[in-house]
């Protein structure tokens, strides 16, 4: 596997946005202090965590703050080669990186599978702060299981639950601080559907047909279906047909499955605490959210989705490269190498602002 960069221009709009999460980041940094004040005061910190986070918030406060850069000055233009990030994920930096990664890394799989995407979203009753820990984490185990079913690998009577050809599916975790410690955890799901027809058929109507701010819905057989499968997976039920299919005595949590819209990426890779991650957060919940993500994946992929994942890399300017520069160089200019701190790049209105983007790029031999 070789490295290559791609070059493209930042705009003025995205140089203030970029210095904007610098500066929100500071709120991340404060949070963790008072949190590692007041556990070193109640002594619910052990000597090792108290270490591990102040090594966090070392990393949070130097996080997107300097650039390696290349300033060519003739040509009026400055490369940003690479920054220092620290992959907290409470950092508005870091949750900005990723998101566009993930963007970028998506994007393939999307116009590949345009015609059989949806948009699944899962939820729990919400819990309390004691209890969100243990939930966001059997959620996990019981949606490995639910994809089971949707790709045909597990049977009911022998035969497989759903009729569409499910190729793989890609789950991204939201938690909404509601107050009162109390949490609404939830998967949002894209899924490539074989048969998605099935789906357009909404004629059933449920205890989840009226929601707020929505307007009166109708729900397919699929959906009134896998319903009844995630309550009986979470809740630990046994999952017979009956049980699945039959007996409408037992409960159901929500389940909504739409056509995907390309405007919904940003929902799928949202931020994994409602709206911005420090920004409105009580130290409270801040305390209950940095414990319950502790090595929790929030995003995973499955089937053909399962190898959407960040890329991280550093290599050379390919020959392509070299001719996206000329553009901008005047004359083959050698630029001057240097150190630059964000907040003074936001403002520079001087030099036009490349990114030096790093990819990998398989050799053919």
């Amino acid at each position: 596997m070789e490295t290559m960069t791609k070059v493209r221009e930042l705009t003025p709009d995205y140089r203030m946005r970029m210095a904007g999460n610098v500066a929100r980041s500071e709120n991340a940094v404060w949070q963790y202090q008072r949190m590692m004040v007041s556990g070193i005061i109640k002594k619910e910190l052990s000597w090792d965590e108290i270490q591990s986070m102040k090594k966090r918030v070392e990393r949070l406060a130097g996080c997107n703050k300097i650039w390696d850069t290349e300033t060519y000055e003739t040509s009026n233009v400055k490369v940003l080669l690479r920054t220092f990030l620290c992959k907290d994920k409470f950092c508005p930096n870091c949750q900005a990186v990723k998101r566009m990664v993930l963007w970028n890394r998506l994007q393939p799989y999307m116009e590949q599978h345009k015609d059989s995407l949806f948009h699944m979203t899962l939820t729990v009753p919400d819990c309390t702060g004691e209890e969100v820990y243990d939930t966001v984490r059997h959620m996990a185990d019981c949606f490995k299981i639910l994809v089971g079913y949707l790709e045909g690998n597990r049977k009911v009577r022998g035969k497989a639950l759903f009729l569409f050809d499910c190729k793989g599916c890609f789950r991204s975790l939201e938690i909404k601080c509601k107050g009162e410690n109390l949490y609404h955890p939830h998967f949002h799901v894209v899924a490539v559907l074989g048969n998605g027809d099935v789906l357009e058929d909404k004629h059933i109507v449920n205890e989840f047909s009226r929601s707020k701010g929505h307007d009166y819905r109708l729900f397919s057989d699929v959906e009134v279906t896998i319903q009844r499968l995630w309550w009986l997976l979470i809740n630990g039920q046994r999952r017979s047909y009956h049980n699945i299919v039959e007996n409408d005595s037992l409960g159901r949590y929500s389940c909504v499955i739409d056509k995907y819209q390309p405007d919904e990426c940003e929902r799928l890779i949202a931020y994994v605490v409602k709206g911005s991650p420090t920004v409105g957060l009580a130290d409270e919940d801040f305390r209950t959210l940095y414990h319950t993500l502790q090595n929790y994946r929030q995003i995973q992929g499955y089937g053909d989705l399962y190898h959407v994942k960040s890329v991280e890399g550093t290599g050379d300017y390919s020959e392509q490269d070299y001719q996206a520069l000329e553009r901008y160089i005047i004359n083959g200019e050698q630029p001057v190498c240097q150190y630059e701190g964000t907040g003074r790049l936001a403002y520079d209105n001087k030099y036009i602002m490349l990114r030096g983007k790093y990819q990998p790029r398989n050799l053919k031999h």
